[in-house]
């Protein structure tokens, strides 16, 4: 009898111990899935306020581009904007083809700004990087001027790494 005691004391211990152990492990789930949880809500919080801040620095740099009234003008709001990487890969002739797009569909009328309010991601190659992209549109007398942007932000400020534009005729 006490051997039936002491088998049933045992197969309660280890019960207990199961308990206790799917207890532990359901806790932590809980608590792995709040972690992640507020770790969603931070990058959600976090994105809005790159897609925020870099959508505002592309309409800028795409008011200032089509408010420029000639190519060193350009030169002079665009530049300062750009990468050292875009700057050094990019002649001066190239930069110049914009303005000279633009200026060839005739009076500026009104500026669009960014659509789609823009798409960040986040990346990590040789550091943390986040990265932007949005299109632009000026609407001039003959077509508009649509330009994406790809922004790169740095050291608390957003960087043109990439600059493509493209017309679209009346």
């Amino acid at each position: 009898m006490s051997d039936e005691i002491a088998e049933l004391e045992q197969e309660s211990d280890r019960g207990h111990w199961l308990m206790r152990l799917a207890l532990g492990v359901a806790s932590l789930a809980v608590t792995g899935l709040f972690f992640l949880w507020l770790l969603y809500l931070y990058l959600l919080h976090v994105t809005s306020g790159y897609q925020e801040t870099g959508c505002l620095f592309a309409d800028k740099i795409g008011r200032a581009i089509v408010a420029t009234h000639s190519e060193q003008e350009m030169l002079d709001v665009i530049l300062p904007q750009c990468s050292p990487d875009l700057r050094e890969s990019t002649s001066k002739e190239q930069f110049d083809e914009i303005y000279t797009t633009y200026t060839s569909l005739g009076k500026f009328q009104s500026y669009v700004g960014t659509k789609d309010g823009g798409k960040i991601t986040f990346e990590y190659k040789h550091g943390f990087h986040v990265v932007g992209v949005y299109h632009v549109t000026a609407v001039f007398e003959h077509g508009d001027l649509e330009m994406t942007m790809t922004l790169h932000h740095e050291r608390l400020d957003w960087q043109i790494v990439g600059l493509y534009y493209g017309i679209k005729p009346l």
